[in-house]
């Protein structure tokens, strides 16, 4: 019996301290002590990525008018980076898409229309989709009109 209680006393005594690890600030909070500057500095950078970011968001709502509003000359920046870069290329591309195909028409309109050029037909090279299917349209509407 005495034995028994012996090793309780053994498990009982404290074993040595361990080295704590610091507690960990909960949902990004700051930890006492922490460097108020470097705060300071995230903040700044932080409040300069928004100001960037709404800035971009409206040169693209602007260009986004201009071509709702029928000017197909406004482009976007093309040394965006990232997304905005991605979406800036593909507006681009889209705008000067429709700014060749108004071109075409309007070459077309004057060869057939007041020169009397009968056989002359849009052409765009790399048209797809819908713009593929309007110049479709247009050349057919010459034809059944020949």
């Amino acid at each position: 019996m005495e034995q028994a209680t012996h090793s309780r006393t053994r498990k009982k005594q404290s074993k040595p301290a361990s080295k704590a690890k610091p507690a960990k600030p909960p949902n990004g909070a700051p930890m006492p002590g922490m460097n108020a500057q470097l705060m300071v500095g995230d903040l700044s950078e932080l409040t300069a990525q928004r100001a960037l970011a709404d800035a971009r968001s409206r040169q693209i709502l602007a260009g986004l008018m201009a071509l709702r509003d029928g000017d197909f000359s406004v482009r976007l920046p093309v040394d965006w980076a990232g997304t905005d870069g991605r979406i800036a290329e593909a507006f681009n591309e889209a705008i000067g898409r429709e700014q060749q195909i108004t071109q075409e028409a309007a070459r077309l309109s004057a060869t057939v229309g007041k020169e009397g050029r009968l056989t002359q037909r849009m052409a765009v090279p790399g048209a797809v989709g819908g713009w593929a299917d309007k110049v479709d349209s247009l050349n057919t509407l010459i034809d059944d009109l020949v």
